[in-house]
């Protein structure tokens, strides 16, 4: 038995209360409809539908918006809006979704152009198997879709090519083309659905209908739910830097940092096993909480402000003179949208104009090839064996680079036979400075002269904390290279980068 999940995009501007919720209701019921993109929303109440769906609305600067509705039981996290009202996104199960609604008209092109280079990546930085973007784009990418003037999307383009998405109505039906949006004088398909490419076998049927209640005809989207999601690897962490630049966090890791100096020093055992199985680890645990804790702070504040807005919405509509402090509240969720995307730019690895650029569509592209080139889809073993299977990959990459680094018999022949033919040799003032002592500015200067972005060892620290944190930390790794020089004894783990 194949089990369909059903998707449609819709506008529902044109009819007067009363009738849009009695035609939207049979509408649900008649299609069997179990999540519903819808654009152009005034502020809307859609507990008329029943109890069996629940929605989620995002009305914008002209009360009008964006609105999800979908079927209770359906796992449905990370939601997400845009200030304007013309994004919504969510992950239903598995699936990221975005409900798209652009700027109409000829005239508001370059808004268009804007809003999908700045505005819509933030909403695309997750990671996701699946991706489905539906909405009114009020833009077209062929003239085929369009007639009269053509005035394609060369953003929106760019958008589908280097995200890997496909038009589903085209994957269907070709170059057959049924408009969605009538006028006297024109026609154009401007509701469309994207999916990932890899995940276009799921797509079971889509058609296209008019529907009563709305200026813009209905796309029906069905999709087939068994969608397998691929198996990853254990992942790293790695420490967010803009945590050292907090100044409350940074306080709190010092009197952390004394708690376990304290306990390090209550154990039996010697300083690199501290180090190694007391101190190194509580740092780690440190910043992993404090991220956990910061990033939770940031959803609950941009929420708090998405909530206020909402409010301030319905005070001006009931004739409240509070357009500025909507403007105010908008701008703040820009600001904090925008540091969400800081971390884009990281992670794209591209050198910027400057540190305070924003964060557009090319880094986020970047982004995603970074990732892709990550995951290893398919895999040949010595023995000419194609490996498909997610699992059967890991386990093959784990075995042929255990053997690889695993001890190998050496020979102290060809050993003295090597070294016979090195003719450079220390003198005895050399050979006593380097059996002095580490000095803690031996080791501050291999430290800022590291490059800024290098990787991290398995610990995930990186040498920005050891430089931030330089005053507070500089005792115990001097203690610590110390005595690994004395003993000539690394254990894995006992030292930066390892």
């Amino acid at each position: 038995m194949v089990l369909l999940r059903n998707y449609a995009t819709l506008n529902i501007n044109c009819l007067q209360s009363k009738n849009k919720q009695s035609l939207l209701n049979a509408f649900i019921r008649q299609n069997s409809i179990d999540i519903l993109l819808l654009q152009e929303v005034n502020t809307e109440n859609f507990d008329f539908i029943g109890p069996q769906y629940d929605y989620v609305v995002n009305t914008g600067d002209e009360n009008r918006g964006t609105a999800v509705i979908y079927r209770c039981g359906l796992t449905v996290d990370a939601i997400e809006k845009h200030s304007s009202g013309r994004v919504i996104a969510m992950k239903i199960n598995n699936i990221q979704v975005l409900n798209v609604y652009l700027p109409s008209g000829t005239n508001h092109r370059q808004q268009r152009e804007s809003f999908l280079s700045k505005e819509l990546p933030f909403f695309l930085r997750h990671r996701y198997d699946c991706l489905l973007i539906g909405g009114d784009w009020n833009c077209v990418l062929h003239a085929k879709d369009q007639t009269g003037q053509y005035n394609p999307s060369p953003v929106l383009a760019n958008l589908t090519q280097d995200l890997h998405l496909v038009d589903t109505w085209e994957l269907l039906h070709g170059n057959r083309v049924e408009y969605t949006f009538r006028r006297q004088n024109g026609a154009s398909r401007l509701d469309r659905f994207y999916i990932t490419r890899t995940h276009s076998k799921c797509i079971y049927r889509i058609q296209v209908f008019p529907t009563p209640f709305s200026d813009h005809d209905c796309v029906l989207l069905s999709l087939q739910t068994d969608i397998t999601l691929p198996i990853y690897g254990k992942g790293s962490w790695k420490l967010n830097n803009t945590l050292l630049h907090i100044p409350e966090i940074s306080e709190q890791f010092s009197q952390h940092f004394e708690k376990l100096k304290s306990k390090a020093n209550k154990s039996k055992l010697n300083i690199m096993q501290k180090w190694v199985n007391i101190i190194k680890p509580g740092i780690k645990t440190y910043f992993q909480q404090a991220g956990i804790i910061r990033a939770e702070a940031n959803r609950d504040t941009l929420n708090f402000y998405y909530q206020l807005l909402n409010e301030l919405y319905a005070v001006q509509q009931a004739g409240g003179n509070k357009w500025q402090e909507i403007l105010n509240i908008k701008s703040t969720i820009c600001a904090l949208q925008q540091k969400f995307m800081d971390g884009v730019k990281i992670r794209a690895r591209t050198p910027t104009v400057s540190e305070d650029e924003r964060c557009a569509l090319y880094h986020l592209v970047k982004e995603k090839r970074n990732a892709r080139s990550k995951y290893i889809s398919h895999l040949q073993t010595t023995e000419g064996t194609q490996l498909t299977s997610n699992s059967d990959c890991i386990k093959e990459i784990e075995t042929f680079f255990r053997a690889l680094y695993s001890a190998s018999p050496t020979s102290a022949t060809e050993t003295d036979t090597l070294l016979k033919h090195v003719n450079r040799h220390l003198n005895l003032q050399q050979q006593h400075d380097l059996q002095l002592p580490i000095t803690e500015e031996e080791i501050l200067r291999a430290i800022e002269t590291a490059p800024k972005n290098s990787a991290p060892g398995p610990d995930g620290l990186t040498y920005q904390l050891y430089k931030m944190q330089w005053n507070l930390i500089k005792d115990t790794l001097v203690d610590l290279f110390n005595y690994i020089f004395d003993r000539g004894i690394v254990v894995e783990g006992s030292v930066m980068g390892l």
